[in-house]
């Protein structure tokens, strides 16, 4: 458990914050689970279908935590929508200060694979509510996920989510 009045350790890389500092997950909980069908589905889902898929991820870091949210959003066209948003919460060992680079690998390497299996199951359970079809989604590895701190993955370069 940290303390507030440790000082704060600048960590350069995600290997330096895992190997070194250590950090621990406090928790992977939902922030969103939601399907629907759209107004065209007849209730017949077609023997063959891509199901289009869009991940981001929101951020919030302090010292003492770092919390991530893992948004993807599934479609499949002209039969139904699906969003699961869940998000983790770790503790570093000490106080950090991450680098931009020790952020990135954080969200991708450790984080995102953290969530994954929730939002994997999730999904598939929606998508069997909405439209009485499993669509399993695939087991995915770190190098599957390319989140970094700012672009399009709702996040700009502080890091800060926008206002919703």
């Amino acid at each position: 458990m940290t303390n507030e009045h440790d000082e704060v350790r600048e960590v350069e890389t995600v290997e330096e914050l895992i190997r070194e500092v250590g950090v621990r997950l406090l928790s992977v909980q939902p922030f969103k689970l939601s399907g629907e069908r759209d107004d065209d589905f007849d209730g017949t889902v077609p023997e063959s279908f891509d199901v289009d898929h869009e991940e981001s991820v929101r951020f919030a870091l302090a010292p003492n935590r770092i919390a991530v949210r893992l948004i993807t959003k599934l479609s499949i066209k002209s039969v139904c929508a699906v969003e699961i948003d869940y998000a983790a919460e770790f503790e570093p060992e000490q106080p950090v200060h991450l680098s931009v680079e020790a952020l990135q690998g954080f969200i991708n390497r450790v984080a995102a694979m953290q969530i994954w299996p929730y939002t994997r199951q999730a999904a598939q359970d929606m998508f069997l509510r909405v439209i009485n079809e499993a669509v399993p989604l695939p087991v995915v590895s770190p190098d599957d996920f390319n989140f970094g701190p700012a672009g399009d993955d709702e996040t700009d370069a502080d890091g800060e989510a926008p206002e919703d």
